[in-house]
């Protein structure tokens, strides 16, 4: 009886070590391969040129911690921005769920080295638009200052273009964009989703949260297509009159009157 314990006591203890070792190789898995633009298949010349690597191929990196929940900022940025005597625009990106920037770190550097200095954070909660508020509170900090935290130097010091940037999101990260751009008070920034018609990625995101399902019947698909749509109408009537009201201004305005007042 004592040898049988004994060997389930060791299978056990196999197991456990097992499940521990493949979790702490699973948090350090990179989940974009660092030569994924090569397995990508594009659809034209274009696509494929800008799928590559860009002309500035040594590429820095800068991570930052922070106490928040993000954890961390990474900043990708083309190491010649010390030497070039020019503004790099910039990319603030928001995650989708499961995927922080320290895992997809390939992304991030390819994009940089197209001239951009593109920052991320490994936020698990993306959708409520924080993080991304706080990456271009960081960038307009770094862009500033000369002299920050710790650093012998500052490479991003009088060398962000703050009017040429740039916001990419994914799954929940799409739905940070839309409520970063509805709360956070750099409006005119997310405004550039609208100026260059990329609009529909915020089409996207809605029907992905409220809109029409495959597996619904038909009553139920129209109603969440008429809910989605309408909000999205919404949105962008509200975008081309410049987002001038505040979030209790728009509430106040949609808000239907009690009809037992009526």
């Amino acid at each position: 009886m004592k040898k049988v314990l004994r060997v389930i006591g060791s299978l056990f203890l196999l197991i456990v070590i097992f499940i521990v070792g493949f979790l702490i190789w699973n948090s350090k898995r990179q989940l974009v391969s660092k030569n994924y633009y090569k397995e990508i298949e594009t659809g034209g010349d274009i696509e494929a040129k800008y799928l590559g690597v860009g002309p500035y191929r040594d590429v820095q990196l800068k991570e930052i911690a922070v106490m928040q929940n993000f954890k961390k900022y990474l900043i990708y940025y083309p190491t010649d921005i010390t030497r070039i005597n020019k503004k790099f625009p910039l990319i603030i990106c928001s995650n989708g769920t499961g995927v922080p920037a320290s895992k997809c770190r390939a992304l991030l550097k390819r994009m940089a080295t197209w001239g951009f200095i593109v920052v991320g954070t490994d936020e698990e909660y993306s959708w409520n638009g924080f993080s991304s508020e706080m990456c271009l509170k960081l960038m307009i900090k770094l862009n500033d200052a000369e002299v920050v935290f710790d650093w012998s130097s500052n490479p991003f010091y009088q060398s962000v273009d703050l009017e040429n940037i740039g916001l990419m999101g994914h799954s929940q990260g799409g739905v940070g964009v839309i409520n970063a751009a509805t709360v956070a008070n750099h409006v005119d920034f997310y405004m550039i989703l609208y100026d260059n018609n990329l609009t529909d990625m915020i089409l996207d995101t809605i029907k992905d949260v409220s809109g029409p399902k495959a597996e619904m019947d038909n009553k139920e698909a129209y109603g969440k297509a008429f809910i989605a749509y309408g909000i999205y109408g919404w949105l962008m009537e509200w975008m081309s009159r410049g987002m001038k009201e505040s979030e209790e201004e728009i509430n106040a305005m949609l808000t239907f009157p009690d009809s037992r007042q009526m």
